[in-house]
């Protein structure tokens, strides 16, 4: 410790000569030089007001400063500025230190506060101090089935710290915590199955023992040592089992938080030099990052609470127009009621522990004199202790005992709190807003007002209304300045109030002072988390940067500390994109809430897309956000989903990959139905094109066509060719229509002789055929075929040497494959030959057709044939194709053929005579 005050006086010296530049940049250096000095020193909780202790947990902020120099560390107790809420701080607690460390004053605070009211011979009264909730969207209880089920406890020790690993089933717990200076306890709904009490023996062990409350639906973990440090972590398993683990840390020795592979966290990958396209991927919204996960439903009931009424309303059903009228008991009674008043005031700082006890006491006295003027009193208490050991319904009708029976007596205000925390607990807020306004309605002294306003303004808040949430906190301020030794919590709501409206400056000087004053809060992660960010909203980097350190070192995989990594790799994306993935990928890893992993999600959607790896993009953005069948994203996701299809469209089409093109269209079609580019849904119809699924791509390129995205007589031409092969003659006839230019009049004529050919229009076929044939002697169409069109078409006109000339030209470039085309034009070709009395010819050509020919077509052919080659003089040979026809052994074309052949025989044997 000496080391750190001559550190720190050399420190304050520099900081008085220093010139203001430097000042900011210095103090925190320092600060943190100091504090990593009082950790090696092992300073703790027993150090005296003036070595103030050093722990992960104490920073010493000033709220009123700006930039890198408000983070102070160590000794040093900055001023303290009044909250900004237009009320003014009393100057005795202006001159108290506005940073406390854990185990003084503010930090060993009683379990239970004093109850507000003070009844004639009663020196203090208590009320339970409920842990503060936490902010909207980081609740500490995880809620499912109701009845937990305890089956093992484990525990480890590691240097000075002791891991408690409890396995669980069922139901998480409520709330964990917060720890008191001898102890912590952690609730659940109901515990159906616990473990006997556990006593550790060894002196290593920092836990001295774990009791276990199954009635009570809650266990406790009493300390070897006083203000021993608590981390809590809920590890999910399958099946509704869980790991709760418990981490306990003597005050003033800090663990080193290492990585999952056991390694120091500071270690990180290598960068790389691999360059990527560019890209932006969007910055993560602040709201987004502390987004409430209160359902949209209930924020919505917000809408319906704030038109009711402030003023007075009728009274609900059940409560009595006239308060009951007392009558005090013997003095069995009265000294029954003092014995529960004593204990209840001596087990007021650690109600949990006595709960049940008090409970007996006051059942007694109520027993004894159920009309006694402490009896409100009393059944408000009993009413807390049943509340602190949750048993909700039990507390609730006691509270409401007193609401109906003595509606104006000063406990019924504390009552209706008591009423409006058990809705909260059941997630009732609307109801539970109800309560807190009549709290408000009945209470009579400053201190009860404030205690309502102060819990009117937590439910607004966890309903998201901040800004009505701001002006009930204020309330309480107003009515009660320094409520916040009472409940520091009010910095803090306050503080979250004004982040979530942008009122970043107000709301780092609330939530500094709570992290101060409340050191051992449960959720100083995501508070910390949200003091960076205001200071990476206001430009200052570097405190950001400091903070992010912070609570990646003593916070490890806290929700805090998971939003900060997020914005750590916000800040390393330009400079490293592969460490910037290293990071989400570690991220992606962890435990995170639904809006996180979305979040992660996409960072990483964003920069594989960045590093073009399309296809992993493309599987992070379905894992963040599935596509839905109405094609709906949303927001700000459907532009980043959208620009990833577009670029694995060009990818794959560039590699003639149409397949993968046609399948990434047919899944994400809805989607693709919003792609404003023309570019990529002309490549998507022209890969279904390619794929001869001509009926999808017409539809694709009708919208680019009636959108005016795509024009030119080249795409009317191959929509009319693609219609042209669906047999849509209409269709294809009005595209052509559309095509106007002159240097798409042959391509247009050959288009419209095929129309003209399939409508039986043989002339018209001719004259557009002809029109290409005489300036080109050649076609572009292959599919279908112009030349055995055209030939056809000359064929039905009875221009046969014309047609012979072109049916030739369609055989050199008709496909192997396509027998049936081949067949069809040698036959057609045959017939020419046929016409000009060129037998032998069309004998040939038909007989080349036999080959591409099917079987049952065969001995057709051959007949045909046989008559051709009579015709041509060539008996012989019109003898081979009847008896080729015979040898089929078909009994039809056998008669037919031996028919044919005794003609033969009869003309040969008349010849001869």
């Amino acid at each position: 410790m000496g080391k750190l005050k001559t550190l720190f006086g050399l420190l304050i010296a520099a900081c008085i000569t220093a010139p203001p530049f430097v000042l900011g940049p210095a103090l925190v250096f320092g600060c943190f030089l100091c504090s990593a000095e009082a950790r090696a020193e092992g300073t703790g909780a027993e150090a005296s007001q003036g070595d103030r202790p050093v722990t992960p947990e104490t920073y010493f902020i000033n709220a009123a400063g700006t930039g890198a120099g408000t983070l102070l560390r160590g000794g040093e107790t900055p001023e303290a500025t009044p909250p900004a809420t237009g009320t003014q701080r009393p100057k005795a607690a202006a001159q108290e230190p506005l940073l406390k460390p854990p185990g003084d004053a503010a930090g060993n605070k009683p379990a239970t506060e004093a109850v507000r009211d003070k009844p004639a011979g009663q020196a203090a009264r208590s009320r339970p101090a409920k842990p503060a909730p936490a902010p909207p969207g980081h609740e500490a209880a995880t809620r499912g089935a109701s009845e937990t089920r305890i089956t093992k406890l484990g525990f480890s020790v590691k240097g000075n710290r002791t891991c408690l690993i409890f396995d669980a089933e069922g139901a998480k717990p409520k709330e964990i915590g917060p720890p008191s200076d001898v102890g912590i306890s952690v609730f659940f709904s109901q515990i159906g199955v616990k473990l006997p009490d556990k006593v550790f023996k060894d002196g290593k062990v920092a836990a001295k023992e774990v009791k276990f409350r199954r009635e009570s639906g809650f266990f406790e973990v009493m300390f070897r040592e006083k203000n021993t440090l608590v981390a809590s972590q809920v590890r999910p398993g399958k099946n509704g089992k869980y790991t709760l683990t418990l981490e306990l840390t003597p005050p003033g020795k800090t663990a080193l938080p290492q990585g999952v592979d056991g390694k120091p966290a500071s270690e990180s990958a290598g960068k790389s030099v691999e360059k990527a396209p560019p890209i932006e991927v969007k910055k993560v919204e602040t709201s987004e990052l502390f987004v409430s996960k209160v359902s949209q439903q209930i924020r919505n009931a917000v809408v319906n609470a704030q038109a009711l009424k402030e003023g007075e309303a009728q009274r609900t059903a059940g409560l009595a127009s006239k308060p009951r009228a007392f009558a005090e008991p013997d003095a069995n009674g009265l000294a029954l009621y003092a014995s529960a008043n004593e204990k209840f005031e001596n087990c007021s700082r650690n109600l949990v522990f006595c709960a049940s006890d008090i409970i007996d006491a006051y059942d007694e006295a109520l027993k004894a004199g159920p009309l006694s003027s402490q009896a409100p009193l009393a059944m408000y208490r009993s009413a807390i202790a049943q509340f602190i050991m949750g048993n909700y319904s039990k507390a609730d009708k006691l509270f409401r005992q007193v609401t109906s029976g003595w509606p104006d007596h000063p406990v019924a205000s504390r009552c209706w709190v008591g009423i409006g925390d058990i809705y909260n607990k059941r997630q009732s807020y609307l109801e539970a807003m109800e309560a807190f306004r009549w709290a408000l309605r009945g209470a009579s002294e400053k201190d009860d007002k404030a205690a309502a306003y102060y819990e009117l303004g937590k439910v607004y808040l966890l309903l998201g209304a901040n800004k009505e949430s701001l002006e009930m906190l204020e309330n309480c301020i107003g009515q009660q300045p320094d409520y916040y030794t009472k409940k520091p919590d009010v910095f803090r709501f306050i503080g979250e109030a004004n982040f979530a409206l942008g009122n970043m400056e107000i709301s780092k000087q609330h939530l500094l002072r709570y992290v101060n004053y409340q050191q051992n809060a449960p959720d100083q992660d995501i508070i910390l988390a949200k003091i960076a960010e205001i200071f990476l909203t206001q430009g200052e980097l570097e405190a950001a940067k400091k903070l992010y350190a912070f609570v990646q070192k003593y916070y490890t995989d806290s929700e805090g500390d998971l939003v900060c990594r997020i914005r750590q790799g916000e800040l390393t994306e330009k400079e490293d994109l592969d460490q910037a993935i290293n990071i989400y990928e570690d991220l992606r890893s962890k435990d995170l809430s639904p809006s996180l992993r979305r979040i992660v999600l996409m960072k990483l959607a964003g920069l594989n897309l960045k590093r073009c790896d399309l296809a992993h993009s493309l599987e992070l953005m379905d894992e963040a956000f599935p596509a839905k069948n109405d094609g709906s994203s949303p927001p700000g996701t459907a532009a980043l989903r959208e620009r990833i299809l577009c670029d694995l469209v060009k990818q794959y089409f560039s590699d003639k990959d149409f397949v993968k093109v046609v399948q990434l269209h047919d899944k994400y079609r809805r989607v693709f139905d919003s792609i404003q580019s023309p570019d990529v849904m002309e490549q998507v119809a022209e890969s279904y094109a390619s794929l001869k699924f001509y009926s999808n791509a017409l539809p694709i390129y009708d919208k680019l066509i009636a959108k005016g995205q795509r024009k030119g007589d080249d795409l009317l031409l191959r929509c009319a060719s693609y219609a042209l092969r669906l047999n849509d003659n209409g269709r294809s006839f009005q595209y052509c229509k559309l095509v106007q230019s002159d240097a798409a009049d042959l391509k247009k004529s050959e288009m419209l002789g095929h129309i003209y050919y399939r409508d039986r229009k043989y002339a018209d076929a001719v004259k557009s055929f002809g029109k290409v044939f005489d300036k080109v002697k050649g076609f572009e169409l292959d599919d279908p075929d112009s030349f055995a069109a055209y030939g056809y078409c000359l064929f039905q006109a009875k221009r046969f040497d014309e047609a012979i000339a072109v049916f030739q030209k369609a055989m050199l470039r008709a496909k192997s494959d396509d027998t049936y085309g081949r067949c069809s034009i040698l036959l057609t070709l045959s017939k020419c030959f046929a016409e000009q009395k060129q037998f032998s010819k069309a004998a040939e050509t038909m007989e080349t057709a036999i080959e591409a020919s099917g079987e049952e077509q065969k001995n057709e052919l051959l007949y045909e044939i046989a008559k051709l080659y009579i015709a041509a003089g060539q008996t012989d040979k019109a003898i081979g194709s009847l008896n080729r026809i015979k040898a089929t052994e078909q009994p039809f074309w056998s008669a037919v053929a031996q028919q044919q052949l005794n003609s033969i025989d009869m003309s040969q044997a008349s010849a001869v005579r």
